[in-house]
């Protein structure tokens, strides 16, 4: 481990967060930041242990966290090694790289790349919707519509990134697809992730009350193509604040 790694202090861990959450969030850090890089192995367990004042129990169950994100290997006599979460990695890593990765013109990037494809995915949400929503469906994307104008109606980013992922979720339910379930839960946990870190990238403008009733009508009709234009018209707008915002960090 480099000197830089090695000498850095343990975090004190936040008020109500586990032990094996906060030596999670510590080593998560590291890794992501760079401290910590492809092919280095963990210090040993009564190192770690020591140093963050931790059982081995606690410690290991922190690093099984890690394998599962796929940010360290464990093999029997080699010990833990960093594995490049680059080519590793998962959209579950989108907030917390966000949040602790230290070039602002990569994070800008991974960002921005990220909105294409989640708009044609919740377009063929949408088409499928169409066809399949029951009406048990149609009530829940009304009531989550419903929360959706109450929380824009407070201003506050994270109320309306809340409840833009309940009206999501609402939508994957109607859309009835289980390949198209498993290609969503990721991407949408990853934003919902990265809203819930950074709040303030949520844009409250265009209406998000708007879209979804837009969307809604559409649907109710039976007019995809209008449901469609509802959703382009306020993901394309609210992309497009993001992308103005990340627009230094490219340069």
């Amino acid at each position: 481990m480099r000197a830089g790694s090695r000498g850095r202090r343990a975090k004190r861990r936040a008020p109500g967060q586990s032990a094996r959450a906060a030596v999670y969030e510590a080593l998560l850090e590291a890794i992501l930041c760079g401290e910590l890089a492809p092919g280095e192995r963990l210090p040993g367990e009564r190192e770690l242990s020591g140093k963050w004042r931790a059982s081995r129990n606690t410690l290991r169950e922190a690093i099984r966290r890690l394998e599962h994100a796929r940010l360290v290997s464990t093999r029997h006599g080699q010990g833990v090694t960093v594995l490049d979460f680059r080519r590793t990695g998962t959209l579950e890593l989108l907030g917390p790289f966000l949040q602790y990765g230290r070039d602002e013109r990569e994070k800008a990037l991974v960002l921005l790349d990220l909105l294409e494809p989640r708009l044609r995915l919740i377009e063929e949400l949408v088409a499928l919707a169409a066809t399949r929503a029951t009406k048990e469906d149609f009530a829940a994307l009304e009531e989550a519509a419903a929360r959706g104008e109450a929380a824009e109606a407070t201003g506050e980013p994270a109320a309306v990134a809340a409840a833009q992922d309940l009206w999501l979720q609402a939508l994957v339910d109607a859309a009835h697809s289980l390949p198209l379930r498993w290609a969503a839960n990721p991407l949408l946990h990853a934003v919902r992730d990265l809203l819930e870190r950074l709040p303030h990238l949520m844009p409250l403008t265009p209406s998000f009350s708007e879209y979804t009733r837009g969307v809604l009508d559409g649907l109710e009709r039976g007019d995809v193509e209008a449901a469609q234009r509802a959703l382009r018209h306020f993901h394309l707008t609210a992309d497009e604040a993001l992308r103005s915002a990340f627009a230094p960090a490219q340069d």
